[in-house]
């Protein structure tokens, strides 16, 4: 998705990294934040290259929630089942199997909506409401009902569906099913504006894969982007299991990073350090999340404050969580090469499309 002429790489790679040391120099700021909850959060993975000498090396960092998590408070979650013309048949079946499986084992503080998402986003449901409630059943069945259309305008879907969630305050997530927007056709500004929507809303996104052709890349990039997280049915999970899967995953606690708040630092004489993608994603406790940083590692500390996922016994309260890592110096290996490919091609776009989901889609 990310794509650069390899004529301008190397130019292109140089600009992005001074742009990228800029930003980060811009926002840089002290900041101290009381930790009012048992959360933190450690390096798991660091991966290193430096193939070729004329381009700073690549480091590729893994980053996870630790300690106790807490239930959070009641989540508001939005399924939308893609109804677009790649969505007939037995998959259309599939979709709604993954939402009884959700359904089954939400939890009876949460409530949900259900939505179409095809060129647009359409509501079956008034309100958010109890999984069991009468309206959640008629809207599954306007859902198996519909008749499958058009293509898959996940964007504007995923910005339309932010407008009843931004009704109430208070923990919310969305839940896509479906297989993603076309292959091709996504404006980088365009995912960029989304993503930022989510972030700025706290509301993390998720998706069930259904589908011959599904567009992983997009769904793992976002889902990256916004602490979310990707299930795809197989063999071994149906359908219905990877609904149930997912629901306690959509609500748990995730560490929303304040941009503001990022300082990267070396101990290397004037050492430079940027950071693939150019906002910190979020953390959770049950999976990695990563970054790709390209600078020399000598001694760097890696600084910014998360916003947490609103507790149950403080359901209002969005409470500080500081965190700092030290970055171990990673001896550089060939069998990394492939980061620094990852990193060119994710330059241009500020590393928003880069799909590193979790230790799946790192390896």
């Amino acid at each position: 998705m990310h794509r650069c002429q390899s004529s301008h790489h190397r130019g292109l790679f140089a600009i992005c990294s001074r742009t990228a040391v800029r930003l980060l120099a811009t926002v840089a700021i002290c900041f101290t934040a009381t930790v009012s909850t048992a959360t933190d959060a450690t390096v798991t993975l660091t991966r290193a290259t430096h193939q070729n000498k004329t381009i700073p090396a690549v480091t590729a960092v893994g980053l996870q929630a630790t300690g106790t998590s807490g239930e959070t408070a009641a989540t508001r979650i939005c399924i939308l089942v893609d109804t677009s013309a790649s969505q007939s048949g037995v998959l259309q079946q599939q979709s709604l199997e993954v939402v009884r499986g959700l359904l089954s084992n939400v939890r009876p503080n949460d409530r949900v909506l259900l939505a179409a998402a095809d060129t647009t986003f359409a509501s079956m449901m008034t309100d958010f409401e109890e999984a069991q409630s009468s309206a959640v059943v008629d809207a599954q069945n306007t859902l198996a009902d519909r008749t499958p259309l058009g293509n898959t305008n996940l964007l504007e879907v995923l910005r339309s569906a932010l407008e009843p969630i931004g009704t109430e305050s208070g923990p919310a997530a969305i839940l896509y099913i479906g297989d993603g927007p076309g292959l091709t056709g996504i404006l980088p500004e365009d995912f960029a504006l989304t993503v930022a929507a989510l972030r700025d809303s706290r509301v993390s996104f998720s998706a069930v894969t259904i589908g011959t052709k599904v567009n992983w890349p997009c769904l793992a990039a976002l889902a990256a982007e916004t602490g979310g997280n990707v299930v795809q049915p197989n063999a071994t999970l149906t359908a219905s299991q990877a609904g149930e899967s997912l629901a306690p995953r959509m609500v748990a606690p995730i560490l929303w990073p304040e941009d503001q708040t990022l300082s990267i630092t070396s101990s290397a004489n004037d050492a430079t350090v940027a950071m693939l993608p150019f906002r910190m994603p979020p953390l959770r406790h049950d999976r990695e999340s990563f970054v790709l940083l390209l600078g020399p590692l000598d001694g760097s500390v890696l600084e910014f404050s998360t916003e947490i996922t609103p507790l149950s016994d403080h359901p209002d309260a969005w409470s500080n969580v500081a965190l700092r890592f030290e970055i171990p110096e990673q001896q550089p290996s060939s069998d990394n090469a492939f980061l620094e490919q990852l990193a060119r091609n994710a330059f241009d776009t500020g590393g928003i499309f880069l799909p590193l989901l979790g230790r799946t889609g790192f390896d």
